[in-house]
């Protein structure tokens, strides 16, 4: 099965973006007595007391996606190629986030993404036709700060010290794959364009990320333990096989994004994102022994100038609108393809027999339980991450 465009990075998640909790109303407090040298002096103002703020529930930022994506050969976009494999499925996705420490500078989150998959069609992304299968899972640990704050510009960067990759998934269990581990950083900038109170173009925010991941496999290529092939050695001999490919695994991966956004009304934003997926792969090792002949062992050696590095190009763009806080849409468009086609030519960016259109629909889940507790929701029931990156999946 092919790796699936909606999982990855693993980068993980890069500039978690807080939202201050609303301004608490006042009150008025009683006027204190006048001392009795002051009996016929004014009376002083009553002093306002202010309420305590109220803090958002500790899981915000937490939501539900569902998200429908096609192929555009598929809805017949683009040019024609070689060979057809249409796409149409469903995804579902569920990233809790719990705040163990926050304050109006900083903050400490738990994470963890959870994905499911359907797919309608038979295509290469899935064994049979009308396959449910779960994703890869997420886990991290990460840490924002605010570094630099000038009325609204805000200067903000993040860092995952841990980052796991469950092998949930069954491309990656039948591979061979233990788990992932590694780490993220980035940084973001908010610009205010007319500010927050204006009807529209309120800002824009500019992002970029890294996340580096080393797989931990059972072998140097890609083995599934339930596998007996009977294959053939240089010298004619027939053995048995747990090896699903020639080629070698992945070594290590790091995948870099650039981000942006503009916040087009209070309600409708606009985001993009262009991310470079960089992976190293393991070099084979030089062969003790290749073939027995009458004179003795015949080694062949492996080529330490061969290349091991492959590159993945992701564009990511989509427009979301919030209903209520307690729900958004979106609409957008990518491409994720390799950066080398099969003619060994790079790949057009923008578009290639991959590339999706895609729909989503958003449930911010504090902002639900507010609702249902009685209370109102705050503006802090945001996802955290471009809507163009949640919809994608890439961190």
């Amino acid at each position: 099965m092919s790796i699936r465009p909606h999982l990855m990075f693993a980068l993980v998640a890069f500039a978690s973006a807080l939202v201050a909790p609303l301004a608490s109303a006042q009150e008025s407090a009683p006027a204190p007595a006048p001392s009795p040298s002051a009996d016929h002096a004014p009376a002083p103002a009553p002093v306002a007391a202010a309420k305590p703020e109220k803090k958002p529930v500790a899981f915000h930022g937490s939501y539900i996606l569902f998200d429908q994506s096609v192929t555009t050969q598929t809805i017949g976009l683009g040019s024609d190629y070689q060979s057809a494999d249409p796409v149409y499925e469903w995804w579902v996705r569920f990233a809790p986030r719990y705040y163990l420490h926050e304050t109006k500078d900083d903050d400490l989150s738990v994470n963890a993404w959870f994905n499911l998959y359907h797919e309608f069609t038979n295509s290469d992304e899935t064994t049979q036709k009308n396959e449910t299968v779960i994703g890869a899972t997420s886990l991290w640990l990460q840490y924002a700060r605010k570094i630099h704050r000038d009325g609204e510009y805000v200067t903000a960067v993040s860092v995952a010290p841990l980052r796991l990759t469950l092998p949930t998934d069954k491309a990656s269990r039948a591979s061979g794959m233990l788990f992932g581990a590694g780490a993220s950083a980035g940084i973001s900038q908010s610009i205010p364009i007319q500010g927050k109170s204006a009807p529209a173009l309120e800002s824009a925010k500019f992002g970029v990320s890294l996340i580096y991941n080393h797989p931990f496999t059972r072998a140097t290529t890609a083995v599934n333990e339930d596998l007996d092939r009977t294959r053939q050695d240089a010298a004619g001999r027939t053995f048995l096989s747990d090896q699903l490919r020639g080629g070698t695994m992945p070594n290590h991966s790091l995948n870099v994004a650039a981000t942006a956004g503009l916040q087009i009304t209070p309600k409708l934003s606009f985001s993009t994102s262009y991310i470079l997926l960089n992976s190293w792969s393991y070099r084979p090792t030089d062969a003790t022994c290749a073939v027995q002949t009458l004179t003795g062992c015949v080694s062949v050696g492996s080529n330490p100038d061969a290349p091991n590095f492959r590159v993945n190009t992701w564009l990511l763009t989509s427009f979301d609108y919030d209903i209520v806080d307690e729900l958004s849409l979106g609409l957008g468009y990518y491409n994720f393809t390799g950066q080398l086609g099969p003619d060994g030519q790079r790949r057009n960016p923008l578009w290639s027999p991959d590339a999706r259109v895609f729909f989503t629909v958003t449930a911010n889940l504090d902002a639900v339980y507010e609702r249902a507790a009685g209370g109102s929701a705050s503006a802090s029931t945001k996802a955290a991450l471009p809507p163009a990156l949640v919809a994608s999946g890439a961190y």
